[in-house]
């Protein structure tokens, strides 16, 4: 039973667990090689009239900052010299999130995939996205109203957006945006397995490697010259492949899903 301290007014979020709300700045946008550089957090407690909780900190990515996505964030290389890494802060971080429920701004399409690559890069296994329920802003923005982050804050708030791309500025502008359609759209119900469920379905994806997905309880490739092809079906037709996959040193998760359907 959910409790009676977190109904709120106007709308307020329904929470069975603490809702984080994550915003993640980067050496770029490919998830699979760039790394974050500031990671921002804002977690609300079940019991609504409770502060929410923030986590802010900025990471050495190990690789040089690219002017171009410096020029986004501004973040440079001096700033986060003397940082720590990821692989310092990783255990941290999971403690803040483990338990919870996860938002953001396209988390779905960006963050918790680069998020998942950073926790195995450094080999923090306890990290696994298909462990969370998640509520995508944007998708619901995108249904309802499809614009910008910046756009979103305006529309539903009335507020000029002066801070974007600061992690810690986007989160806390993700948050007044899933607040103010709470409050905007009487059919969106004020918890986040109707929003998950109508509005942010969870990955597909069985892997870390993001390579596999799951349809009607079967597993298919995702890429390559089998895509949308059964993993069953290609062992059996084309073993060959899967030694080919084993030479370009897939990830282990997902050659230990291909095992698994020999």
């Amino acid at each position: 039973m959910m409790n009676q301290k977190n109904l709120g007014n106007n709308r307020d979020l329904i929470l069975e667990k603490p809702l984080c709300i994550l915003d993640l700045e980067t050496t770029g946008t490919r998830f699979k090689e760039d790394r974050i550089v500031q990671i921002a957090i804002i977690k609300l407690a079940i019991d609504r009239s409770q502060p929410d909780k923030e986590y802010n900190q900025l990471i050495n990515p190990l690789i040089p900052i690219p002017q171009e996505a410096s020029q986004v964030h501004k973040i440079t290389d001096e700033m986060v010299l003397d940082k720590p890494t990821f692989q310092e802060k990783a255990a941290e971080i999971f403690d803040f999130i483990n338990g919870c429920d996860l938002c953001g701004f396209s988390i779905q399409n960006f963050d918790l995939k680069l998020l998942t690559v950073e926790f195995d890069r450094v080999g923090f296994d306890l990290f696994h996205f298909r462990d969370f329920r998640v509520v995508d802003v944007k998708n619901i923005f995108h249904v309802k109203e499809p614009r910008t982050l910046t756009a979103a804050l305006k529309f539903y708030c009335n507020k000029a957006f002066e801070n974007a791309h600061d992690a810690l500025h986007d989160v806390r502008a993700t948050k007044e945006v899933l607040l103010g359609q709470l409050k905007r759209y009487p059919d969106l119900e004020a918890n986040v397995e109707f929003l998950e469920k109508n509005y942010s379905p969870p990955l597909a994806f069985l892997d870390k490697g993001f390579q596999l997905y799951e349809k009607n309880g079967e597993a298919y490739f995702g890429f390559g010259s089998h895509k949308d092809k059964k993993i069953k079906d290609v062992l059996r037709t084309n073993p060959g492949y899967i030694d080919w996959m084993y030479r370009q040193n897939f990830h282990k998760s997902t050659m230990e899903i291909i095992e698994k359907h020999r």
